[in-house]
C-alpha cells in the first residue's frame, strides 16, 4: 500500500510539472505559485482519496478519518483565500508584469491560460476538499454503525 501511495504522490508531482510547463519562464516570479502547485497537489489528492479511500494505508485507522476530514476544513476556507487572492492580484493588474517581455498577444495568451488554470484548480480543489471531507464523514459514521452491529 505505501508503494502505490509514493506512486500516486509522484505521478501528481509529473502532473503539476506538466501543468505549469507552458508558463515555465514567467512562473518564477509569480507570487502565488506556492498555492497553485498545493491546488494541484490537494485536489488531486483530495479526489483520490474521496474515491479510493479503502486502498489508503491508513483505512483502518478510524481516528485518521476523523482527524482528516476537519483538517480539511481550514484547507478549503485556505483555498478559497488563495482564489480571492489570486483575483485581486489580476484585478490588481499586477498579472500583467509577469509578461510584460513578451509579445502582446503571447502575453494576452499566457495570462488568460494562467487565469484559467488558477481558477480551474482552485475551485476543483475546493470542492475536493469539501468532497473529501463529506466521505470521511460518511465512512466513519458507517464503520461506526458497523461497529455497533457486529457487539
Amino acid at each position: 500500500m505505501w508503494k502505490a501511495e509514493i506512486i500516486w504522490w509522484l505521478f501528481s508531482f509529473v502532473l503539476a510539472i506538466f501543468l505549469l510547463y507552458p508558463l515555465y519562464p514567467e512562473i518564477l516570479h509569480f507570487p502565488l505559485l506556492t498555492a497553485n502547485v498545493l491546488f494541484i497537489l490537494l485536489g488531486f489528492h483530495f479526489l483520490r482519496l474521496s474515491i479510493w479511500w479503502s486502498y489508503s494505508p491508513l483505512y483502518e485507522r478510524k481516528k485518521w478519518r476523523i482527524g482528516s476530514a476537519f483538517l480539511s476544513i481550514p484547507i478549503i476556507f485556505w483555498t478559497v483565500n488563495r482564489i480571492s487572492d489570486f483575483v485581486y492580484y489580476k484585478d490588481d493588474g499586477s498579472a500583467l508584469v509577469l509578461f510584460n517581455q513578451l509579445p502582446f498577444d503571447e502575453s494576452l495568451k499566457k495570462l488568460n491560460y494562467l487565469y484559467n488554470e488558477y481558477l480551474f484548480l482552485g475551485v476543483s480543489a475546493s470542492l475536493a476538499g469539501l468532497a473529501f471531507m463529506l466521505s470521511m464523514l460518511w465512512s466513519s459514521w458507517r464503520f461506526r454503525k458497523w461497529e455497533d452491529e457486529e457487539d
